[in-house]
Parts: C-alpha cells; structure tokens; sequence
C-alpha cells in the first residue's frame, strides 16, 4: 500500500481535485486501487465475543470396545478444548482545515474524495493483515500465513510446500472452504464493515505548530475484526512457490501438481461452503498459461461461465484474484 505521509490536505492538494475552472471537483482515477479478493468472497459473521470469537474443537474421541457376555464395557469420555481467534480495531482520522474548505467549490465532494481514499487505505490493510498478521504484533489479529506456516505442525498435512528456497521470492495460491468453520468475524455488539462517523466542524489543538488551534472537520473510520478458522481442515495453503521459477516456466513451478494435491487435502462434508482459489496476479496469470498448455494437449480444461462473465477453474474451484497475497514471502 503507498501511504502518505501528509496529515492535512493542502492547498496544493485542493487544486489537484478542482477542474480548470474551479467549478466542481474533479473525478479521481483511483490508481492506488487494488482487488480485495478475499474481502469479497469471505462471509462476514458476529464473533460470540466483544474481542472476538470463543471456539470449541473436539480433541479426543471416547474409546469403544467389542464385549463379551458377562463382560462388562469400560466407561470412556471424549475431550475438547476452547480456542479464541482475536479480534482487532483498525482506525483512520482526517482532519481538513475549515478554511481551506471554504474555498472549495463543492465541499461535500473534496470530503468525500478524503472518504473514498481513507477507506481504500483501511481495505487494504484488513486484506493484509487477514494473510500476514502475527501475534507478534498484539495490536492485530493473526492472518492465515501465520495459521499456515509449518509443514510440521498439527496442521501441517495441508500446508504445502512447493519447494522455493530464496528468502523473499515466493507466494502462496490457497484453496479455501468458507462458511460456518471459515469466516470474517467482527466482534459481538458492532457491525460489520467500515463505518464512518462524522465529527463535525471540532477545535484542533496543537494545529500546525505546538500551543495552536484551528476549526476543522474531523471524521473517523472505523473496521473492527478478525480473521476465524475453526477448521484448520478446510483451508490449503500451496507455499513456497517460486516466483522466478513461475515467471520463467520452469517445471519447478508446475501449479497443476500442487493444486490437485490441494484438492485431496481439503476436508470433504456435506455442509461444504463455498471453495474458491485466491492468489495474486502474477500466480493466477502463470495458472492460466499452464492450464492453456494443457487445453492445446488434449487436457480438456475449460473456463466456466459465472454471472455472464468467463470465470477460470482451477480443479473445479473458481481463482479468485487477490492483489493483497505477496510475491516476497518467505518459504515455509
């Protein structure tokens, strides 16, 4: 994300936004824009928490046994055990001079360009801690790479390490069963979504320079939540995959192998959710010529029609783009 460094919009920045006649403010082409792939698949549901969501998981079974007559059955219990997913507060304040907005020719416009890019910046950084968050950073909530790290952990069979090496030139693609074991949260008693909560026309201490004061419009931007995986069963990540192996096409990169052991990794039930991919560009893009190459080989490989537009499959799960996966992970 390319943040700003400038607290306060300037002068310089009113006159970016005003047409040449300084009638109306003029449309933004939104470049710093991205595709929030998760955000826009990933239902949203209430955490039984204020700070989040309490989860129960079975841990043990009880323990039959084949009887006999006149022998009796050993009395066996099974085991549980509680897990919290964490949720996390994510805020952004502008603040615009009163002055500055009495020379704008259309204030409720220039506010709302403010509006549209707090609420970018905001987006993207949920979608980035929703895959990089760590517990090392208690002020977020932990992402999925941080769920998804070891191949030798109790959930490790479904983390997959497709063999790239170099420190900083991998992704991830991850085959995702969301639903009621897999979800957004947002924490008991609030909303879902970004809310915007106008202050109005409030005093500014310390504006500009210390032990000053203006009148300016204040709004806030709130995004409260988490991330819940309550069945680490039914999310596969595919790591370390080599970038520079894919962009060459090497066979060190071969995406159809390590999504069809993806396939056979995902638990399989009858109150299944919606499975999709989510990878970034440069992933989904190598997929597709990897996938053109086996159409032109016989492989019958076809793109499926979704709500009248081409979707590409991918071992029968649509491949949804997210611009927020990296291509500098580190490997597993």
């Amino acid at each position: 994300m390319a943040a700003s460094t400038v607290t306060l919009p300037t002068l310089a920045e009113l006159s970016k936004r005003v047409d040449p006649g300084w009638k109306e403010i003029s449309p933004i082409v939104e470049l710093l824009s991205i595709q929030h792939g998760l955000m826009g698949v990933a239902p949203f549901m209430e955490g039984n928490l204020a700070t989040g969501e309490r989860t129960t998981v079975r841990t043990g079974l009880a323990t039959p046994a084949w009887r006999m007559f006149n022998i009796g059955t050993a009395v066996s219990s099974t085991q549980t055990a509680q897990v919290d997913f964490q949720a996390a507060m994510l805020k952004s304040i502008s603040e615009s001079d009163t002055e500055l907005l009495k020379i704008s020719p259309n204030k409720e416009q220039f506010l709302l360009t403010e509006a549209t890019g707090h609420i970018e910046g905001m987006a993207q950084e949920w979608s980035s801690t929703a895959y990089y968050g760590t517990a090392a950073s208690p002020e977020e909530f932990v992402g999925l790479a941080s769920m998804f790290s070891d191949v030798t952990a109790s959930n490790g069979q479904n983390v997959l390490d497709a063999g790239g090496t170099d420190a900083s030139d991998n992704t991830s693609m991850w085959l995702i069963d969301f639903g009621p074991d897999v979800f957004g949260m947002y924490p008991r008693g609030t909303t879902a979504g970004i809310s915007r909560a106008g202050a109005g026309v409030v005093w500014a201490e310390n504006f500009g320079a210390t032990g000053r004061r203006a009148l300016v419009h204040r709004e806030e931007y709130s995004l409260g939540g988490g991330f819940v995986v309550r069945d680490w069963r039914k999310v596969v990540r595919v790591a370390s995959i080599d970038v520079s192996a894919l962009v060459a096409q090497s066979s060190d990169a071969n995406l159809l192998y390590w999504g069809t052991k993806a396939k056979h990794r995902i638990y399989s039930n009858r109150t299944a959710g919606r499975r999709v991919w989510l990878m970034n560009p440069t992933c989904a893009e190598y997929l597709e010529h990897q996938l053109n190459d086996r159409i032109t080989a016989g492989g019958g490989v076809t793109m499926k029609n979704v709500d009248g537009f081409d979707v590409l499959h991918f071992v029968g799960f649509p491949v949804i783009i997210d611009d927020n996966i990296l291509n500098t992970e580190a490997p597993v």
